[in-house]
């Protein structure tokens, strides 16, 4: 992963911070025949801290594309049955 380790621990930090049911969530989008690829940047992208999201996008789209932080959002959101 090409990421480093301070902005993957960034995306951890804002992601665990979402007071929703990631199980449950993930669950009603195969439901609905979405993507896991979907939800995990439907996760990021639900973010509360706008400012803190911004930062660490500008920051990482600086080295990084979106297949790079997809690799990180499965890490983070999906056990390794469920990546594809």
């Amino acid at each position: 992963m090409k990421m480093t380790k301070t902005d993957f621990d960034e995306l951890k930090r804002m992601l665990d911070q979402h007071e929703g049911n990631y199980d449950r969530a993930k669950r009603t989008y195969i439901e609905y025949g979405l993507t896991l690829k979907r939800y995990c940047f439907d996760c990021l992208y639900a973010v509360k801290d706008k400012e803190a999201k911004q930062r660490w996008f500008d920051k990482v789209y600086q080295y990084l594309d979106d297949t790079h932080i997809y690799t990180a959002l499965k890490r983070i959101l999906l056990s390794e049955e469920e990546t594809p």
